[in-house]
């Protein structure tokens, strides 16, 4: 299997920094700002009115329109929790709003441990390629392209925390109506009502499972320094922190969807719960 982890590029560039999460799924821009505003602030430095809804821990609820369709412009809700959430590769947004999770997510380094905290990100369009190409896994691959999966937890998941699983109802690889590439990879994938529960499936989604599992533990480690923002593409790159030592880490993190998203959320889904934090990790 290829090597499909990464480490970003840098550049204070906003403009630069689009072409870099393009190409490669992930950007980090150096900003002068640690605090949540600056999140804000540098995801729309970099993607400017493609931007229609935000989750920020410091805007406002507000209506806007913008390129002829209308968005609830940025809305507020700050978190702050204590613990690591982030150790296993997954996307954002998958468990919370199903199909229209956010496309892409916002990291700004507020203050960094003592030691840990590393990031490591998993391209999953290169792991698609590599599967497609190997002629052992076809099957994988029509899987992956063809079975509907789920996100699933038993608890805390839906819109607004219901509790009720939010509806997945794709596979783990497909392609908005404007051709977009969406990979999808959280550890609470399973099986949608609808699929064939046969074995087959079973073993396939334990292989795309492990597969991806690999990769993570091979992908290369970087840190993200106090004032960087990274810039990811929630659609195509997996992600994944490890835990932190000393004194505790801050960031900020923001979820946004664009023109280029599956969908939007309602406006109300977006008012409740906790989907984007200000986390204080803790010293271990």
């Amino acid at each position: 299997m290829c090597n499909a982890g990464l480490i970003p590029e840098r550049t204070a560039d906003p403009g630069r920094a689009f072409h870099l999460w393009s190409s490669d799924g992930a950007v980090i821009l150096t900003t002068n700002r640690t605090d949540a505003a600056g999140t804000l602030a540098g995801a729309r430095d970099v993607f400017g009115p493609r931007l229609f809804v935000c989750r920020s821990p410091s805007a406002t609820s507000a209506s806007a329109t913008a390129g002829g369709l209308t968005g609830f412009g940025p809305v507020a809700q700050a978190v702050s929790g204590h613990g690591s959430v982030d150790f296993q590769l997954h996307i954002d947004g998958y468990l919370e709003f199903g199909n229209c999770y956010p496309d892409l997510v916002f990291v700004l380094s507020r203050r960094q441990a003592a030691a840990g905290g590393e990031w490591f990100l998993v391209d999953g369009q290169r792991l698609l390629d590599a599967i497609a190409g190997d002629p052992t896994r076809r099957a994988l691959s029509r899987f992956l392209w063809e079975v509907q999966l789920e996100p699933h937890r038993a608890t805390g998941v839906g819109p607004g925390g219901s509790g009720k699983p939010a509806g997945g109802g794709r596979p783990a690889a497909s392609r908005t109506c404007g051709g977009r590439l969406t990979v999808r990879r959280h550890p609470h994938q399973r099986l949608a009502d609808g699929a064939s529960p046969g074995s087959d499936n079973r073993r396939h989604l334990a292989a795309w499972a492990e597969i991806s599992a690999r990769a993570a533990r091979v992908a290369p480690r970087f840190v993200l320094h106090p004032g960087e923002l990274l810039c990811l593409d929630n659609y195509r790159v997996f992600h994944g922190r490890l835990p932190c030592t000393g004194s505790g880490r801050t960031v900020h993190k923001l979820w946004a969807w664009t023109d280029m998203s599956f969908g939007l959320p309602c406006p109300g889904d977006l008012n409740r719960g906790g989907q984007v934090e200000s986390i204080a990790e803790p010293s271990r």
